[in-house]
């Protein structure tokens, strides 16, 4: 099995958007910077020195993959977010933007909103991870317990068939990858989040394909549907 992979090396690389880009070469989306001007291939160097290895051998390359931190700011109903990965040499600084629009509950209150982004960069973690498939993920801003463990390992590894179908791994639940946490760090159990009263009103993710079509319509006959989307564009 060969994946692979582009390392995220060069000064412009702080700052990713969701803006994604791949190649015949890659199996997967790798994110990158705005800054960078890759759509242009001016960095012809960038793409030559793109990494090369089979699964195991990253697994034994970069044992290790680190959720490290995150930030965030509110300001008019907007919530500005930045998180922090590294595994090896490597580091990778997504940054996102949640507008909130007329869904806004004010005020905003930043120990409500904190749980949110941390769990956020959980997600998030998952398409940085498939770069290096590190056998221990480092959770550092906070511990999980045994539950909140068992059901992201799930999530990660029923979100990740395609992927590891596509490039021929064989992986169990089991054993494609275990936590660490920092021993100081505070237990996610004591994060606090909004309470939102039982209404009618249902949240649903737009991918752009056919299951969100099917959501909605499926939906909007008993409830009041929001739709939510991370960076709109055309369809």
């Amino acid at each position: 099995t060969e994946i692979r992979i582009r390392p995220a090396v060069n000064e412009n690389s702080v700052g990713f958007t969701s803006k994604k880009f791949s190649t015949v070469s890659m199996k997967f989306f790798v994110f990158l910077s705005d800054n960078s001007e890759m759509q242009r291939y001016e960095n012809l160097s960038y793409y030559q020195g793109m990494m090369k290895r089979t699964y195991e051998q990253l697994r034994q390359e970069f044992p290790v993959f680190e959720y490290q931190a995150f930030d965030f700011s509110i300001a008019d109903a907007e919530i500005k977010m930045q998180f922090h990965f590294a595994t090896g040499e490597y580091g990778f600084h997504p940054k996102m933007k949640l507008s909130l629009g007329k869904y806004a509950i004010a005020p905003l209150r930043e120990e409500e909103v904190r749980g949110i982004v941390f769990q956020i960069g959980m997600i998030d973690l998952i398409s940085y991870w498939k770069c290096t498939c590190s056998p221990i993920v480092l959770v550092k801003p906070y511990q999980l317990d045994e539950a909140m463990r068992s059901w992201w390992k799930k999530l990660y590894f029923n979100g990740l068939g395609e992927f590891f179908y596509q490039n021929k791994i064989q992986a169990s639940e089991e054993d494609f990858m275990s936590f660490g946490f920092a021993q100081d760090s505070p237990s996610a159990s004591e994060l606090k989040y909004p309470h939102v009263d039982d209404n009618q009103r249902v949240i649903v993710p737009i991918g752009g394909g056919k299951d969100s079509v099917v959501t909605l319509e499926a939906l909007r006959k008993e409830r009041q549907v929001i739709p939510f989307i991370i960076n709109p564009r055309g369809a």
